[in-house]
């Protein structure tokens, strides 16, 4: 175990930050990949590590996901999970970003990143805290619009919404009622879609 990387708080390591904390080796590279081999750090991407299993720092996914690529917020079927709103466990982490599309396959699992335009972000990010970190994810409402937004554009009523959370996604309904309505109405303005209309409507109606 290196006492100089037990010391720090977080998991996670840039390239520049290994070169600074073993700059007074004559060569901090070859200390650097000395330390690889051994596992006490564990390349994630490029420029990016983690500290091995050895120094009982627990790597966040979450927090991993917002690091990896962004400025991003995890969203889509991941966050969905996360909130409970669907039974299936879900293993990829989805977040949206204003950059082009990429995936990352890591040590810590995969990591897909779908673009979104600046101006959908908006209402509904939610950040969660974590011990000395914390990271970015949708809120029930803003991941269920996403998920309309991206993969059900064909959903012509509030009827097939409705079905659509209740059979398809399998999302139970007391989750449905406990919607908060403010935020899916300000997610109407923000889509101006039909289809995030129809899911408010569909949850107007239920609350009734």
């Amino acid at each position: 175990m290196e006492e100089r990387l037990y010391q720090l708080s977080l998991p996670y390591l840039s390239y520049s930050q290994l070169l600074d904390i073993y700059s007074d080796y004559r060569s901090p590279k070859s200390k650097l990949q000395d330390l690889q081999k051994k596992g006490d750090i564990v390349k994630i991407k490029r420029g990016l590590y983690a500290l091995g299993d050895v120094y009982n720092r627990p790597v966040s996914r979450e927090v991993l996901a917002n690091m990896l690529y962004g400025p991003s917020y995890i969203s889509l079927e991941y966050a969905l999970s996360w909130h409970g709103l669907i039974p299936e466990r879900v293993t990829v982490i989805t977040s949206l970003c204003f950059k082009r599309r990429k995936s990352y396959d890591t040590p810590f699992g995969v990591f897909d990143y779908r673009q979104i335009s600046r101006s959908l972000y908006g209402p509904g990010i939610l950040r969660v805290e974590e011990k000395n970190s914390g990271f970015l994810i949708a809120s029930k409402e803003k991941a269920l619009a996403d998920f309309l937004y991206f993969c059900h554009a064909s959903i012509n009523s509030s009827e097939e919404v409705m079905r659509f959370l209740l059979d398809d996604l399998r999302v139970d309904e007391s989750e449905v009622l406990a919607l908060d309505l403010d935020t899916l109405h300000a997610l109407c303005e923000l889509f101006s879609l039909p289809t995030i209309n129809y899911l408010y409507q569909a949850v107007s109606r239920v609350r009734k």
